[in-house]
């Protein structure tokens, strides 16, 4: 008996031991990945038009990790608008081609992820135009970079590329990017024979504007993004209507895009008759392009705030708070087709009330 008492004693201490020892292993650390970059083509110098193939194949993780990898080739540009020059995302995964249209030194970035930790690692290489290369050269015909575009009635602007110069031969076609995007390239949105052209745009947004030539030689030049043009469209609606007391089914809805970063300002402006002892009673609703209200009376509460409610209570002005550094107004969910809705709150009044709304969104202020 004895024995047996103490066998099973030492079994147990023996499992108390192994339990022990397996509560206090800890998980070992994560390893951080590192970052490298190589180039198909060697170190250079490039020439500017021309593919460049990167990659980050080279890249290691100790843990053997799945890894992304995303590029930025110009880390001093701020190609996304949102404020900060070394956090684009040019381009992502291992393998991935780039073209730079600027003759100039540049810094490329790759950070690549495991999930846990990240790492970034730079290269510096230098991009030559060939010589007697074509050079394009976009420019407004009157020099304007900015304007306003309402519903029905979109801002146009001319563009020239006259002072563009084909190398040793002749430029037979002009193609026109009017909305660049790093993350897309070169997008041909039209092509002509001749050195102008002009466009209409329908909404506010900061464009960037490209062009591309082609002589007769079959050589090509883009115009980057030191020597392209940018421009500011602001957004303007006015509207006339009438709404009855609010039955949540039947209130008026006008749609307001938001479309591009680097927007300044959104404003949005109701008017109407109060009435007799403020019968009419008319409110502003916001809706995010997700169909989620967005409202508050408080500016530091929320996105959306009043600015004023007069003492007559027959004008609202309502903003949208614009903060880029504090992340308020810089989501990708808050860009796209907003909805303004109006309400009559007092639901006891049947008759019509006409307004007027305004709504302004601003990519420049005067």
């Amino acid at each position: 008996m004895k024995l047996h008492m103490r066998g099973s004693f030492a079994i147990l201490v023996g499992l108390l031991i192994f339990t022990a020892g397996c509560i206090d292993e800890e998980k070992p650390a994560n390893a951080p990945p590192e970052a490298k970059i190589s180039i198909a083509e060697g170190n250079g110098p490039f020439e500017t038009n021309t593919e460049i193939h990167f990659s980050g194949g080279d890249s290691t993780d100790e843990d053997g990790d799945t890894l992304e990898y995303w590029w930025d080739f110009d880390p001093n540009e701020d190609a996304n608008g949102n404020g900060i020059t070394n956090d684009d995302r040019d381009r992502v995964g291992k393998e991935v081609v780039w073209i730079y249209y600027d003759e100039s030194v540049y810094v490329v970035r790759l950070t690549v992820s495991d999930g846990i930790d990240q790492d970034s690692v730079d290269k510096t290489i230098t991009v030559n135009e060939p010589e007697n290369a074509p050079v394009a050269v976009v420019e407004t015909l009157d020099g304007m970079d900015r304007g306003i575009t309402h519903p029905n009635d979109p801002l146009n602007i001319e563009f020239t590329a006259d002072e563009s110069t084909p190398g040793d031969d002749e430029i037979i076609k002009y193609e026109w990017d009017f909305s660049y995007e790093s993350s897309d390239g070169f997008q041909s949105e039209e092509e002509t024979q001749t050195p102008e052209t002009e466009h209409d745009f329908t909404e506010g947004g900061v464009y960037w504007i490209y062009l591309k030539i082609t002589n007769d030689q079959s050589e090509t030049d883009t115009t980057g993004s030191r020597d392209a043009i940018k421009i500011y469209v602001n957004y303007n609606a006015s509207i006339e209507d009438e709404v009855k007391d609010s039955d949540g089914e039947n209130d008026p809805e006008y749609p307001m895009p938001i479309n591009s970063w680097g927007v300044q300002k959104v404003e949005v402006t109701l008017k109407y008759d109060a009435g007799a002892s403020h019968g009419n009673d008319l409110d502003i609703w916001l809706y995010f392009p997700n169909g989620t209200a967005c409202g508050t009376e408080e500016e530091d509460e929320g996105i959306c705030y009043w600015e004023n409610h007069d003492e007559e209570n027959t004008t609202q002005i309502y903003h949208l708070k614009i903060d880029y550094w504090m992340g308020k107004f810089d989501d990708e969910e808050e860009l796209g087709e907003w909805i303004i809705e109006i309400r009559h709150e007092r639901s006891s009044f049947a008759q019509e009330v006409p307004f007027e709304l305004w709504f302004d969104v601003y990519y420049y202020e005067e």
